[in-house]
């Protein structure tokens, strides 16, 4: 077909187009205000990277923490729930730090496998950051489940960075509730 190579690379452009990382724009830096406002006056660049490779959904989840703008970016403005930056690392599931932002996430299509640059899950990510109630969360899901030992390319699974953290209090939680995982 020889229109199906032209398709691909205006397909191409429009995925480049919407992924265009702005140089000049620091969400890390927004209010919850200041992010809604941008957003609002850039229709279609909801998954734009700022100048730290940020997107508008990364900074809501891991630094604003704030549910309802989550939702507001995933449901009305399509913010993609597994966007991650150039360098591969930490998707929005991974920058979850509160339970309702990531039960919000995963019920709203984000892959629990999806690995960063250092090759962690969301499962990973989370039991190294301490994070009880998102370990036991995803742990919830079949996937996770299928996946409990999934071996990053440094030959550590989540028990390994879980164990890692012993001296303090949440790791003893978490590694409990790994091994009862299997």
């Amino acid at each position: 077909n020889q229109h199906a190579p032209r398709q691909s690379k205006e397909a191409k452009a429009r995925e480049m187009t919407a992924a265009v990382v702005d140089a000049t724009v620091n969400f890390y830096g927004m209010s919850e205000t200041q992010l809604r406002q941008w957003v609002e006056a850039h229709p279609g660049r909801v998954n734009s990277k700022d100048c730290g490779q940020h997107t508008p959904l990364c900074v809501a989840v891991s630094v604003l923490k704030s549910l309802p703008l989550v939702l507001w970016l995933i449901d009305e403005k399509r913010a993609d729930v597994n966007v991650r930056t150039r360098t591969g690392l930490y998707p929005p599931l991974q920058l979850a730090q509160s339970l309702d932002i990531l039960a919000a996430l995963l019920s709203r299509g984000a892959n629990p496998l999806l690995q960063n640059l250092l090759g962690q899950s969301a499962l990973i990510h989370q039991a190294a950051s301490g994070h009880v109630d998102n370990v036991a969360r995803l742990l919830q899901d079949p996937r996770v489940q299928a996946n409990v030992d999934l071996v990053t390319p440094f030959g550590w699974t989540a028990l390994h960075h879980a164990c890692s953290h012993m001296y303090e209090t949440p790791a003893t939680a978490i590694v409990r509730l790994l091994l009862q995982s299997g």
